[in-house]
């Protein structure tokens, strides 16, 4: 657990006698690390030192800057740098303090005590390879407005958690592990070509493409960062996408996972040829269509016959059937969700002013609804809601439904796998099977 404390041990100085009258020389104390923030400032001073020459050069930013690494229940944390104000406690070369009750946490990028900072949550990997991709992919975050990628808004993915949005994102991936796979790049350039059509195919209007690309642009570019300034070695970087991609596929929910993982991938192909590629994009980019202009990829007159030639060659009968079956499941925890978040006596909360962290890994779209979050906490002018057996957030991001109430006071309500902590000046009211939050 994460704990700051000085554990003082008394040096020895050795003693000076002077034949003048002179008081006696005093013993001084020095801070005495924990392991913990030991080992808290070897990866900072790693990071810094993988990413000073590198780092800056592959974007023309210095990507190392303000960084806490938190723990998720003590709420404490360790900085590599003090704020403004200068009151976090000085540990060594680091900083200590506690995050307000107020505040989030999240692997994410914020601005916070006269600061922009890179927040990640502890504990870290022990690898340092996996340890220093994650940490660079978050601090990509944060200079992600000074590099042109600007005030993002994130589109809903719900046709990645349908049978045929999910089978078109798999058949990708199988075509991109055989581009990984192949001897040279003629051949892994036909896997790439083909990769890019089952992706063009799943794209069935420009609604779909645009909200995958708004994902692919925050997190996709921000993960290929990580995977290049991770310290793996070129001979490692490919049987590492061949295991991801690999894995990936049995996520439970493709709905943001799915940017982190081809993106990279492309990236990597696209650096042999331009090592500084990810710079001629910005907010405004089509990753799709770049990489069409980049790797002179053709769209096939008749994609159906296109599929049909080439689908069989990465796995398409296998993987229909297990989406098929999973499709069966999730028709089944649908209507579960509906009974939970669309009954009478539930509870909606109006999103104001929010701030919220959640985990992505197993979020899923509920029809028309909106998209339910199994993790999530929330904060806005009514207090803070933290669920974790699920939340639903409408489509327009102004409404977020629980389950019925189980009981309240004028502080606190609880319901089956979440609280609500209200500030002063709310209070919840029942009336009939309703529950209403009331000013």
């Amino acid at each position: 657990m994460l704990f700051s404390m000085k554990n003082p041990r008394l040096v020895m100085a050795g003693m000076l006698f002077l034949i003048s009258c002179q008081s006696p020389s005093h013993s001084s104390k020095e801070p005495s690390l924990t392991a913990e923030q030991e080992q808290i400032t070897s990866y900072f001073n790693e990071l810094e030192k993988l990413l000073s020459g590198v780092g800056k050069e592959f974007w023309g930013k210095d990507l190392y800057g303000p960084l806490m690494v938190i723990d998720p229940q003590s709420r404490v944390f360790y900085a590599n740098e003090n704020n403004e104000a200068g009151s976090f406690e000085p540990i060594g070369s680091i900083y200590t303090d506690t995050l307000p009750h107020s505040l989030n946490i999240a692997n994410t990028a914020f601005e916070w005590e006269g600061k922009r900072w890179t927040m990640v949550m502890s504990p870290l990997p022990e690898s340092a390879v996996a340890r220093n991709t994650h940490l660079a992919h978050e601090l990509f975050h944060r200079i992600q407005p000074e590099v042109g990628f600007t005030s993002f808004v994130e589109k809903d993915n719900a046709h990645l958690d349908s049978k045929m949005g999910r089978l078109y994102l798999r058949l990708e991936c199988e075509a991109l592990i055989q581009a990984l796979s192949s001897k040279d790049f003629q051949e892994a350039g036909k896997h790439l070509q083909r990769a890019w059509v089952f992706r063009k195919i799943r794209h069935t209007d420009e609604e779909t493409a645009a909200a995958e690309n708004s994902i692919e642009l925050n997190e996709g570019i921000c993960e290929y960062t990580g995977v290049m300034l991770g310290g793996r070695t070129k001979e490692a970087l490919k049987p590492y996408f061949i295991d991801r991609l690999t894995a990936f596929q049995k996520s439970p929910s493709y709905l943001r996972t799915f940017a982190y993982e081809c993106i990279p991938v492309y990236g990597y192909f696209l650096f042999q040829q331009d090592p500084q590629w990810h710079r001629k994009i910005d907010r405004e980019s089509n990753l799709t269509e770049f990489f069409q202009q980049q790797f002179s990829f053709k769209l096939p007159e008749d994609l159906a016959a296109y599929t049909m030639q080439y689908r069989g060659s990465y796995g398409y009968e296998d993987i229909l059937v297990q989406e098929e079956a999973r499709e069966e499941e999730i028709l089944a925890k649908i209507e579960g969700y509906k009974t939970l978040f669309l009954g009478e006596s539930s509870l909606a909360l109006p999103l104001e002013n929010m701030n919220l962290s959640f985990d992505y890994r197993d979020i899923m779209p509920l029809e028309a609804y909106g998209t339910v979050y199994p993790s999530i906490r929330i904060t806005d002018n009514w207090g803070i809601l933290s669920a974790q057996k699920g939340a639903l957030i409408s489509p327009e991001w102004n409404q977020v439904t629980v389950s019925a109430p189980i009981e309240f006071t004028d502080s606190l309500v609880i319901g089956e796998g979440w609280t609500l902590e209200l500030h002063a000046g709310h209070t919840l009211l029942k009336e009939g099977q309703k529950y209403i939050l009331q000013r």
